[in-house]
């Protein structure tokens, strides 16, 4: 996995409330700097995690953090996220956490994301808008 394989970036700086005792980022603090870049992937489209049309919206099911380097406090790393492997009930999103300074890859990993009826609380089919929207733009 590589910059070059992804479309869209955003940025996030790593504050204090980001480190462990270690004085870099903790292991925890990966899945949120994925839910925040996949909430403004999201958003690009017009979406949220709550909507992604027809009264469903998403949840996550599973995820994988690898660890390539550390990041420390002010570093700004750039996000990459794409989606792949479309189903009807569920994709993944990808993601690579690159620092900006250096290029260096610092993490990447995945979550599953599966469609939800939250005011049915029961697993849902994605809209196939939702994913057309998404095609074309990854294509």
């Amino acid at each position: 996995m590589n910059k070059d394989d992804f479309k869209f970036f955003t940025e996030i700086e790593v504050r204090v409330s980001d480190l462990n005792y270690g004085g870099h980022v903790g292991n925890d603090r990966y899945l949120s700097f994925f839910q925040d870049a996949r909430i403004r992937y999201l958003n690009r489209f017009g979406y949220s995690e709550l909507s992604v049309g027809e009264n469903i919206g998403l949840i996550m099911s599973e995820s994988h953090v690898v660890y390539k380097a550390q990041a420390f406090l002010g570093d700004v790393l750039k996000i990459g996220v794409r989606v792949s492997n479309m189903g009807s009930i569920k994709f993944d999103m990808e993601y690579l956490i690159v620092r900006d300074k250096d290029d260096t890859m610092i993490a990447s990993g995945s979550t599953r994301m599966v469609g939800y009826d939250y005011a049915k609380m029961k697993v849902s089919k994605i809209p196939v808008d939702f994913y057309d929207r998404i095609r074309n733009f990854e294509e």
